[in-house]
């Protein structure tokens, strides 16, 4: 690693409360928490070659968030096999900790897929969107923009259709029509 590789680690290292945090919000215990923090670190320097030097924070949040989803998925695929207990009993054992965590991961994932393709848009009908997202009705909308609640909905629908197409094309699946 050379002197400037080095100091955008260094960089990096500098968001490793970030990381912390990732992983305490997710339940894990402190020690475990740092455990994972490391192993994000590790991640970082096996793929350096990949990291262009931009978005830090996302890039290592990303890292993190994935390390977090193997880890409870190990967790309890472990703990699944070194159980011999009845069916009724082992049932009734769901840990619902693993289960929030991974949904909320996921819907994390999701809300940073969406808010990347919202902004995407153009200035309008991002600024619909986002109004929308943030709970305002279609009339609140029209208000604050003057316009009529039918231009409201059709730039709505309009700009839903562009999402699809924008979360299409990241996919890969290719945007609906």
């Amino acid at each position: 690693m050379d002197k400037e590789q080095e100091e955008r680690f260094q960089q990096l290292y500098g968001y490793r409360r970030l990381v912390l945090s990732v992983f305490k919000q997710l339940g894990f215990p402190d020690e475990k928490a740092e455990d994972l923090t490391q192993e994000t670190y590790v991640r970082v320097l096996q793929s350096w070659e990949d990291y262009r030097g931009d978005a830090r924070s996302g890039y290592l949040e990303t890292i993190a968030r994935r390390i977090a989803i193997n880890e409870l998925r190990h967790w309890a695929t472990t703990k699944r096999a070194g159980m011999h207990l009845p069916q009724e009993h082992a049932e009734k054992m769901a840990d619902e900790r693993i289960e929030a965590a991974e949904d909320r991961l996921l819907r994390l994932e999701n809300r940073d897929r969406l808010l990347a393709a919202v902004a995407r848009l153009e200035r309008k009908p991002q600024r619909l969107v986002r109004q929308q997202l943030g709970g305002a009705s279609y009339r609140d909308i029209a208000t604050f923009e003057r316009m009529t609640e039918d231009a409201v909905r059709t730039a709505l629908r309009d700009a839903r259709v562009k999402l699809r197409q924008f979360l299409g094309e990241e996919s890969g699946l290719g945007g609906e029509k």
